[in-house]
């Protein structure tokens, strides 16, 4: 999906140009989330619109969307000013010369009632003043706007990678601790959890209590989508048998997208600010 963006980022290497290769990223669980994400996004009435991605990372939302909606103008925010750097190296390179990168804190944005679109994709966990985010984010929508929010639940410890209760989750465990090591050696302050994830209610009461009106909400990483992850966390070190995997993966996860969860370990909520109140303050 995101294969080409990031082969021309400077730090992302063959890896990345071996996924634009096969056709798309090979980071299975960036890819499973995104899908979920541009899934409801998608129906939403984007042409001419001013979308803002909060949080915007590698960036991998805003060229989607420049590429699939050229009348549309996409901003995407992110504290991190190393990434800010290479996304706007890659935007160069893409020449879309509707994608633009700022660097911004989203506790302290500038936006007001600018755009009609906001995605604010597994960014909210690692805020610590999660409230003030939210306050900015419906500040920064217009009248009507909608918001579309992906986070993670709080059931990190539920995850088979992180129970210890079997041989096989035991081995596991082992590969998530030798790649996590790895993934978190050298990123910035920003990368880490403020907390481990949100339960639905709670998450459910942020909103309303910061003014948001919600629509609906979809649970992700249902079944075909846990197992679909599992694997993927435990076979991405490994990149011969991940290959191997990987139309297997693309499958589970298709069926997670387009399938109906009872429950997942994460929520995908659509909200949108209301037509006549004010952002709250308190």
């Amino acid at each position: 999906m995101f294969g080409r963006e990031k082969c021309y980022s400077r730090r992302f290497g063959w890896l990345y140009r071996l996924g634009h290769w096969l056709g798309g990223d090979l980071n299975f669980g960036g890819r499973l989330r995104a899908q979920h994400v541009l899934r409801a996004v998608e129906r939403l009435p984007l042409e001419g619109a001013r979308i803002l991605d909060a949080g915007s990372g590698d960036g991998c939302y805003v060229f989607a969307l420049a590429r699939q909606h050229p009348t549309a103008q996409i901003v995407g925010v992110e504290i991190d000013r190393e990434k800010v750097t290479d996304c706007g190296y890659i935007n160069r390179r893409l020449r879309l010369p509707n994608a633009h990168f700022v660097r911004g804190d989203l506790t302290h944005l500038p936006f007001r009632e600018q755009f009609e679109v906001i995605i604010c994709s597994d960014v909210l966990e690692h805020i610590p003043d999660d409230r003030a985010a939210l306050r900015n984010l419906l500040a920064a929508l217009k009248p009507g706007g909608r918001l579309v929010l992906h986070a993670p639940g709080p059931n990190e410890d539920k995850h088979f990678w992180m129970r210890k209760d079997t041989p096989l989750s035991r081995f596991a465990h082992r590969l998530y601790q030798c790649w996590y090591r790895r993934h978190v050696r050298g990123k910035s302050e920003y990368y880490f959890d403020a907390r481990p994830g949100y339960p639905r209610a709670q998450l459910l009461a942020l909103l309303q209590q910061t003014g948001f009106v919600v629509e609906w909400v979809k649970p992700t990483l249902g079944p075909w989508g846990y197992w679909a992850f599992a694997i993927f966390k435990m076979s991405r070190l490994f990149l011969p048998v991940y290959l191997l995997l990987f139309p297997l993966l693309l499958a589970l996860g298709w069926k997670d997208v387009v399938g109906h969860n009872e429950d997942g370990f994460s929520h995908l909520i659509k909200a949108h600010r209301p037509l006549s109140a004010e952002p709250r303050r308190s």
